[in-house]
């Protein structure tokens, strides 16, 4: 059976992160660990959390027990276990992430997943992780992840919101894609793939259906559409009932993400370990997504 782990900091935004997790370790028949670390300053007379640097009593610490309990009494059919440990919060994530099939954080700031425990936690394990990682805000409702229902309210039991994911054909995203096919599976979501870096062309290219997604992009980015489509083509025996919509950007990748996150339940993008030096996934466009995506981003690693 799959592990989905989450870490919980103790702070009333973390029930939304919660909730998020179970959710998905629910989707995935998954067991669920809800685990909190908790760093302990010289002398073990007073602890901080990832998210709170105040320090208090550590008689008093938060406990992730009470936690799971609620959780497994929300969801009957679900196996929720708790676990705490002491000690620096990036090896003791790191340790979780090896252990689990997805590891679950959650942002501080409740406007963009980028502020996700202080910077350097975040950056750190994001890039590091062996497993994929789920940044999810701490405002997260459930209804963020289904369509509205015909009057355009919020609802729980309408389908879910499509899942995205962006791709570079430059690099391997088998993985990558693999996680996304997989989360839009398992929500019956359609799965629109993202795949930009390409460049207007001087004049519209008429080689192009007036309906085509990709009129208008120039050569290279032709070739790499090309390229895209045969790769989705091997995804479809293992996927007959997803429905895929191919999308090639012009410009500027990273915020078409954002922009399409909007109406998404789950944006995906792949970290290219090639490149961790400039942060968790290549270049500006991971950094834009992790800053901006209003929805909840799954970071894969490449392999």
């Amino acid at each position: 059976m799959e592990t989905v782990t989450v870490c919980l900091d103790g702070s009333p935004e973390c029930a939304a992160v919660a909730r998020w997790a179970a959710r998905e370790a629910m989707r995935r028949g998954a067991r669920l660990t809800v685990l909190h670390v908790a760093p302990q300053r010289p002398g073990r007379t007073t602890f901080v959390t990832p998210t709170d640097p105040r320090p208090r009593p550590a008689g008093k610490r938060w406990s992730p027990y009470p936690v799971a309990e609620a959780l497994q009494a929300a969801y009957p059919a679900l196996s929720v276990t708790a676990s705490e440990v002491t000690g620096r919060t990036v090896p003791a994530l790191l340790t979780a992430a090896a252990e689990s099939d997805l590891l679950v954080l959650g942002s501080w700031d409740t406007g963009a997943v980028g502020s996700l425990l202080p910077g350097s936690v975040a950056r750190e394990v994001t890039r590091r992780s062996p497993a994929p990682v789920v940044l999810v805000r701490t405002g997260e409702r459930e209804t963020d992840e289904h369509q509205p229902d015909p009057d355009g309210n919020a609802a729980t039991t309408t389908p879910y919101r499509e899942v995205v994911v962006g791709v570079d054909v430059r690099h391997p995203y088998d993985p990558v894609l693999d996680f996304a096919f997989d989360a839009a599976s398992r929500r019956a979501a359609p799965l629109r793939v993202v795949h930009g870096g390409g460049t207007a062309p001087s004049a519209p290219a008429d080689r192009q259906g007036a309906d085509s997604p990709f009129e208008g992009m120039d050569e290279a980015t032709d070739d790499s559409r090309k390229v895209l489509t045969r790769t989705l083509a091997r995804w479809a025996p293992k996927f007959p009932h997803t429905d895929v919509i191919p999308e090639a950007v012009v410009g500027d990748t990273g915020k078409h993400l954002v922009d399409v996150a909007a109406k998404a339940s789950l944006l995906v993008i792949g970290r290219d370990d090639r490149m961790a030096e400039v942060g968790p996934v290549a270049g500006s466009v991971g950094r834009t997504v992790l800053r901006d995506a209003p929805a909840a981003v799954a970071v894969v690693p490449h392999r």
